[in-house]
């Protein structure tokens, strides 16, 4: 009797375990699951450089242009074994205000933009700026020699802050060519200002920062030095631009001679490195 009374509680047990199971298991496929987002708006992509500066790019993926340019028998390795020398190009005058781009960044009307400007106490990250001037420069730089061409930026030349930048406002980012012989490099002059109302000049005191940036052009084939469209000169300043960036480019050139990669440190340069080295020792 006490055999027949455990088995029937162990039947019992087991039946009310399989039904909560299954109850529980249907439970599972019919009530949906509630998945919490930690944000509840969208993210926002951005590459380091302002959208406006990079929708004239080709968007195409880095793979499919190599393989492109594999199946047309330029690759890299291909090219640098059959290099010749670089095809002629029609070499037009053109005006500084051909390759004349701006942009504005709306910083104080477009706050998720601006969140990928500040920095943690809440200032513009001048790191930020200068990536987009470098973007500007190759947009100008495209302006003027066309897209049959690589521009490379071969180095930035000077950075001016006139002005730091005390408030969150929109700011207007510009430049154009002001320097080009005909040779394979050009100088671009930026400045980076309060952008002011439609219709109204920039004013001195609105200029935060003036840039000069120095571009190359290379063939795309052989990344061989191409010349480059030479600049007509017109007004007094235009002129003014042009003989600053001859100035400057005549500045370049004397550094590249007694750069330290072809000679020797001179007495003032010995005199300075063992300084420092005293000044370590202390």
């Amino acid at each position: 009797m006490a055999h027949l009374y455990r088995t029937t509680l162990r039947r019992l047990s087991l039946g009310l375990e399989g039904n909560c199971t299954q109850q529980l298991s249907e439970r599972a496929f019919t009530v949906p699951l509630a998945i919490r987002a930690f944000s509840n708006t969208s993210s926002g992509r951005t590459d380091g450089v302002f959208r406006e500066l990079t929708a004239q790019r080709l968007q195409t993926p880095w793979i499919e242009a190599l393989r492109e340019q594999q199946a047309k028998g330029k690759s890299s390795a291909e090219a640098s074994a059959t290099a010749q020398s670089p095809k002629e190009r029609e070499l037009e005058p053109k005006r500084m205000n051909d390759s004349h781009h701006k942009v504005v960044l709306p910083l104080a009307r477009d706050p998720w933009l601006l969140d990928t400007y500040l920095n943690s106490s809440g200032h513009i990250r001048l790191g930020t700026i200068f990536m987009d001037l470098d973007a500007l420069s190759g947009v100008i730089a495209y302006k003027h020699t066309g897209d049959d061409v690589t521009t490379v930026t071969a180095s930035c030349d000077r950075i001016v802050i006139n002005h730091p930048l005390t408030e969150i406002c929109d700011l207007e980012l510009s430049g154009k060519v002001t320097y080009a012989t005909g040779r394979s490099s050009m100088e671009i002059t930026m400045q980076v200002a309060k952008a002011p109302q439609d219709g109204q000049p920039i004013k001195n005191e609105d200029t935060l920062i003036h840039c000069t940036m120095t571009m190359v052009a290379l063939d795309p084939s052989t990344k061989k030095p191409v010349n480059v469209n030479p600049l007509v000169i017109s007004t007094p300043e235009e002129k003014r631009l042009y003989a600053l960036g001859e100035r400057n480019s005549k500045v370049r050139k004397q550094r590249k001679e007694i750069a330290l990669t072809k000679h020797s440190p001179n007495d003032l340069e010995s005199d300075l490195i063992h300084a420092f080295w005293q000044k370590q020792l202390q």
